[in-house]
C-alpha cells in the first residue's frame, strides 16, 4: 500500500480545467484564422479587380492612340461614321453603360497584287452588358440557379469598312481574320 500512495497524478477537476483552457485557446485561434482569411480574400479580390481595370485601361489607351490614324495616300472615302472617337452616352445606366467607337486606318501590302497597297478602315467598339457571373451569396432562383452579380461585363468588337456597300461589315461573314465579333474582355466591372 505504501507504493500506491507515492504515485502522483492529476485529478478529474484538473483535467476538466485543462480541457476548458485548451478549448478557449482553440476557439480564439480559429476566430483569428477566420478573420485573417476573410480579410485576405477581400484584399485578393480588390487586387484582382484593380489588375483587371489596369489591363482594360491599357487596352483602351493602345486603341485610342490609333484613333483617326490614316496612311498617306489612303483612298477610303470617309463620312460621319469615320469620326476617330465616338462616345455614346448610356440612356439607362441600370441596364447598360457608355459605349466607345474607335476608328483608324490600316494598310494591307502585297507585292504580288495590283494595287500593292490596299487601305482599310477598322472600327473597334467597347461596350458593356450586364454580367452573367452567378452571385454565390444571393438566394437561389427557382430551379436552383444563382442570380447574376450586380456588375457589368466589358465586350470588344472589331469590324472593317466595306467600300462598295459604304457601311461596316459583319465580322462573322466578312472573311477577314483581323475582325471579330463581340468578345468578353472583363466580366466584373
Amino acid at each position: 500500500m505504501k507504493k500506491l500512495s507515492k504515485i502522483a497524478g492529476i485529478t478529474l477537476i484538473e483535467m476538466l480545467i485543462g480541457i476548458a483552457v485548451s478549448s478557449i485557446m482553440i476557439a480564439a485561434m480559429y476566430s483569428s484564422y477566420t478573420i485573417i482569411n476573410s480579410s485576405y480574400s477581400r484584399v485578393t479580390d480588390v487586387a484582382s479587380i484593380s489588375r483587371s481595370g489596369r489591363d482594360i485601361v491599357a487596352m483602351l489607351m493602345r486603341d485610342i492612340r490609333m484613333a483617326g490614324y490614316k496612311y498617306y495616300g489612303d483612298n477610303v472615302k470617309t463620312n460621319n461614321q469615320h469620326a476617330p472617337i465616338i462616345i455614346t452616352k448610356s440612356s439607362n445606366f441600370n441596364n447598360d453603360c457608355d459605349k466607345i467607337d474607335i476608328v483608324y486606318g490600316d494598310v494591307d501590302y502585297n507585292k504580288n497584287k495590283t494595287p500593292k497597297y490596299v487601305y482599310q478602315r477598322y472600327k473597334i467598339t467597347y461596350h458593356c452588358e450586364k454580367s452573367k457571373l452567378p452571385n454565390k451569396n444571393a438566394k437561389p432562383l427557382p430551379g436552383g440557379k444563382q442570380p447574376p452579380i450586380d456588375a457589368f461585363a466589358i465586350y470588344k468588337t472589331k469590324v472593317i469598312w466595306d467600300k462598295t456597300a459604304n457601311n461596316w461589315k459583319n465580322p462573322e461573314t466578312d472573311g477577314v481574320d483581323a475582325t471579330y465579333k463581340k468578345q468578353l474582355i472583363a466580366d466584373y466591372i
